[in-house]
């Protein structure tokens, strides 16, 4: 990427239940595909649902945030390990970019400003 640094794209809250890990795993590989140098990382949040977040993982997902018990996130965070796959924090930096017009300027500002992952 231009500026040479690495971006997580953190989907939308509970995102896994409407649009399925298959068609988000589907866009971050189409968005590296259109831009091979790209340093991303695609995290799909499955919200509050165990049986979404353990799908996600089973169909190839490597990255979910969940929004669980600390007793079921482990149990999640279990069966991610055992698919070679991890639960992250939902980022507290994330940039919401729904309705931006200038994204070029708004990400560059946000990753300058040390808003990484």
């Amino acid at each position: 990427m231009e500026l040479g640094l690495p971006a997580t794209v953190q989907s939308a809250p509970g995102l896994a239940t409407t649009l399925g890990p298959e068609a988000f795993t589907a866009l971050i590989e189409e968005t590296l595909q259109a831009c091979p140098d790209a340093m991303i990382v695609g995290v799909l949040d499955c919200g509050d649902q165990a049986g979404t977040a353990i799908g996600a993982l089973r169909r190839g997902v490597k990255r979910i945030s969940v929004t669980l018990d600390a007793l079921v996130e482990n149990k999640v965070s279990d069966i991610a390990r055992q698919l070679d796959a991890v639960v992250v924090p939902t980022s507290d930096t994330a940039l919401d970019l729904l309705g931006v017009a200038d994204m070029d300027r708004v990400i560059r500002q946000h990753m300058t400003d040390g808003n990484r992952p």
